[in-house]
């Protein structure tokens, strides 16, 4: 597992698919045998959510301290046409 980049979205995205996959065949067979196949690939992504949702949250309060520097002069400025 590397970092939130890599791989991106996209990836996520298939490791979901796949999960959910994985989640039909088992609920479909009525058996246990493939029940132990879902953990690891759910416990994976689980952890890349957790970095992604880190990583975001980080990116976010840099922006609150960017977006709170805002002056208020501007704002006057841009509702005037």
């Amino acid at each position: 597992m590397g970092p939130p980049g890599e791989g991106g979205l996209s990836a996520i995205r298939d490791a979901l698919l796949q999960l959910h996959r994985l989640a039909q065949v088992v609920r479909t067979s009525g058996t246990s045998d493939k029940v132990s196949e879902l953990f690891d690939p759910a416990q994976d992504l689980e952890l890349r959510i957790g970095e992604w949702a880190e990583a975001l949250g980080a990116i976010q309060t840099t922006l609150s301290a960017v977006t709170a520097l805002y002056p208020e002069s501007l704002a006057y400025e841009d509702g005037a046409a």
